[in-house]
C-alpha cells in the first residue's frame, strides 16, 4: 500500500516518501510541534518512541507515587502524635486506684510564653513558660524541687508566687527549659512537628497524683516561632510505668513493682509557615534542571551537541544534596529532601539518554528527520515530568491546615 501524500503546510510542497536529510535541512522551519511531523514516520521509529517514552513515564511514575505515600504517611503520623500521649492508661488509672487513692490530687498547668528557639540539627528546642500547681490539703507538700521536665534541662527557675491560705496550696515558677526532641525529618523542610514538654512529679504516686488543668492552661496568642506557625496546642495528664523500682524504698513499702510516674503533657502542633527555606535547599537543583532543559533544546532544534555539559550539570545537583543535609542530623530518615534531589538526578541522566540518542540517530543512521521528532516528543515528555514531578513532591510533603 502506498503511502498518502505529505503535505508541508509552509512550502504548500506535496511528499511521497518521508523527507531525506537535504529534504529537512532544506525545510528547517518544519515545525516538528505540529501532529502532521510523526506521519512520514517509518512504523518502527513511531513504536520505539512510544515505547522509550512509556519506559521513562512508567518508571517517574512508580517512584512519585512511593515517594508521595512516604510523605502523606509522615503527615498522618504527626496527627496521631499530637493526640497520643494525654490521657492516662487503664492499666495506669488501675494502678492510681490502689497506690494514689489517698494522695493530693496536684492541678498543674502551663502558659506557654514562647518558643525562643528550634534546633533541629541538634534535636532540641527552648521554651519560656508560666509552670503552676494547685492543691487542697495536704499542706505538708512543697513542689519547688519536687517536679522535672522528662528529657529537658531547666536553665533557670523564677518562683513568681506562693499562696498558703487554709487547704489551699498554689505555686507558680517561671521557667526556661531545652527540651530533646528527635524531629521528624521526612518532610524537612517543609514539615510540621509536635513539640512535648512533660511534667513530671517526683515524689512517690502514693503521694501525689497530677491531673492537668484544661481550662486554665494556654498559649501566648502572640507566641512566634521562627520559621513556624503555631497550629493548635492541648493538655492532658497522662502516667507512665517503668518495669522496675529501682530499689526505692518508699516504693516498697507500699508494694509497688515498678516506677509509676503521674505526669502533665502540654502539646503544641506547629507547622512550617513559608517556602524560603525550600527553595534555599533546592534552587541550585532548579538552575540545573532549567540548564538541562535548554541543552534539549538546542540538541533538538539546532543540532548541536551539548553533552559535554551534562555532566558538569549532574555534579551541580550532587553539590546541591549537601546545602540541606547541613542543616539536619547526621543519621535521619529518608524524604524529601532526598526524593527532590534523587528526582533531579534521575531527570538529568534521562536528559544525557536522550542527548545521546538524538546524535546516535542523526549521525550514524543520518536521519535528521526521526532525530528532531524524537528529540522534540521527548523534550516535551521531559519537560512536563520535570515540572509536574517538582510540583507534585512539595505539595505532597506540606500540610494544609
Amino acid at each position: 500500500m502506498s503511502r498518502k501524500p505529505y503535505f508541508h503546510s509552509e512550502t504548500d510542497e506535496y511528499y511521497e516518501h518521508k523527507p531525506s536529510a537535504r529534504e529537512a535541512d532544506k525545510y528547517r522551519k518544519l515545525n516538528p510541534f505540529k501532529r502532521e511531523t510523526y506521519e512520514p514516520l517509518e512504523p518502527f521509529e513511531k513504536r520505539a518512541i512510544l515505547r522509550r517514552a512509556l519506559v521513562i513515564l512508567v518508571l517517574t511514575a512508580a517512584g512519585l507515587v512511593w515517594w508521595c505515600c512516604t510523605l502523606n504517611a509522615s503527615k498522618e503520623q504527626v496527627n496521631e502524635e499530637f493526640n497520643e500521649n494525654t490521657t492516662v492508661s487503664q492499666s495506669a488509672q488501675d494502678q492510681i486506684d490502689v497506690y494514689g487513692q489517698n494522695a493530693a490530687r496536684v492541678r498543674t498547668g502551663t502558659y506557654i510564653e514562647n518558643i525562643t528557639a528550634i534546633d533541629m540539627k541538634n534535636s532540641s528546642f527552648t521554651v519560656d513558660m508560666l509552670l503552676w500547681f494547685r492543691w487542697d490539703g495536704h499542706n505538708d507538700l512543697d513542689m519547688t524541687d519536687h517536679f522535672r521536665l522528662y528529657r529537658g534541662t531547666i536553665q533557670s527557675i523564677t518562683p513568681v508566687k506562693e499562696v498558703r491560705d487554709g487547704n489551699t496550696n498554689y505555686q507558680v515558677f517561671r521557667i526556661k527549659a531545652q527540651i530533646n526532641k528527635n524531629f521528624q525529618s521526612v518532610r524537612f523542610p517543609l514539615g510540621s512537628h509536635v513539640l512535648k514538654i512533660y511534667v513530671e512529679s517526683t515524689y512517690t504516686i502514693d503521694n501525689v497524683v497530677l491531673t492537668a488543668d484544661t481550662e486554665e492552661s494556654s498559649v501566648n496568642k502572640h507566641i512566634s516561632i521562627n520559621g513556624f506557625d503555631l497550629v493548635k496546642s492541648n493538655v492532658g495528664t497522662t502516667a507512665y510505668k517503668y518495669d522496675k523500682n529501682d530499689s526505692d524504698p518508699e516504693l516498697e513499702a507500699i508494694g509497688a513493682d515498678g516506677v509509676l510516674d503521674s505526669e502533665m503533657v502540654t502539646s503544641l502542633l506547629i507547622n512550617r509557615n513559608g517556602w524560603g527555606l525550600f527553595f534555599r535547599c533546592f534552587i541550585a537543583m532548579y538552575g540545573t534542571l532549567i540548564f538541562v532543559m535548554i541543552t534539549l533544546y538546542i540538541n533538538t532544534y539546532h543540532r548541536l551537541d551539548p553533552l559535554s555539559m551534562l555532566p558538569s550539570a549532574l555534579f551541580g545537583a550532587v553539590g546541591n544534596i549537601m546545602v540541606g543535609a547541613n542543616l539536619l542530623p547526621d543519621v535521619l530518615t529518608m524524604g524529601l529532601l532526598e526524593f527532590v534531589n534523587f528526582y533531579g538526578i534521575a531527570m538529568i541522566l534521562a536528559s544525557m539518554g536522550i542527548v545521546i540518542t538524538v546524535n546516535r540517530i542523526r549521525k550514524a543512521y543520518e536521519d535528521r528527520y526521526y532525530a528532531a521528532v524524537y528529540g522534540v516528543v521527548m523534550f516535551y515528555l521531559m519537560a512536563a515530568l520535570i515540572i509536574g514531578g517538582n510540583i507534585i513532591l512539595p505539595l505532597s510533603a506540606y500540610q494544609f491546615f
